[in-house]
């Protein structure tokens, strides 16, 4: 089941940076795949399921014993999941939290969310509507808007990643 949720959690973070990397080509999978952002929805029940499987390993249990962790009941250390990882794997952890971080500051750049509304293109807020845009700037806002949503999805991916590849090592450490 560990293994099965591990894919899983990659297909999500790939699916997140296919999603990403279509923006910057102009192709928006949103109009091609209606409800493709539901993806980013299973990130947080698959980091649900992988917090499910850590407080029932018996072998984070005994990380938590050795290393005094106990004090803490209901808290997950994520020190054991990440110790001892490759460096590429690193290398792709900062390159989700960068990129999430940079689409969430370019977000700042625009007046608001992009609406059509009887078939006009409008920037709205939460006010109402700010203004009337052209089709080019409605296609430009809703690439970053996608950006935005995906590009939190690469991090929130990295969790069940991270912790069902370290499940599934114990597992195999405890059968070899």
């Amino acid at each position: 089941m560990k293994k099965v949720l591990f894919v899983i959690s990659l297909a999500g973070w790939s699916l997140s940076v296919i999603i990403v990397l279509a923006t910057f080509f102009d192709i928006n999978l949103e109009e091609k795949v209606q409800y493709i952002f539901f993806h980013v929805f299973g990130g947080f029940i698959l980091s649900f399921f992988s917090l499910f499987f850590v407080k029932h390993s018996f072998r984070y249990l005994e990380w938590e014993y050795d290393n005094d962790y106990c004090s803490l009941p209901n808290r997950i250390s994520i020190t054991p999941f990440i110790k001892g990882l490759s460096n590429w794997i690193y290398v792709l952890i900062g390159f989700s939290f960068f990129a999430a971080f940079v689409f969430i500051l370019h977000h700042g750049s625009v007046d608001g969310m992009s609406e059509v509304i009887d078939g006009k293109y409008f920037m709205t807020n939460a006010r109402g509507i700010v203004r009337e845009i052209d089709e080019n700037e409605y296609h430009k806002n809703m690439m970053i808007e996608i950006r935005i949503l995906c590009g939190f999805g690469m991090m929130i991916y990295w969790t069940p990643i991270l912790i069902f590849k370290k499940l599934i090592k114990w597992e195999i450490d405890d059968i070899g």
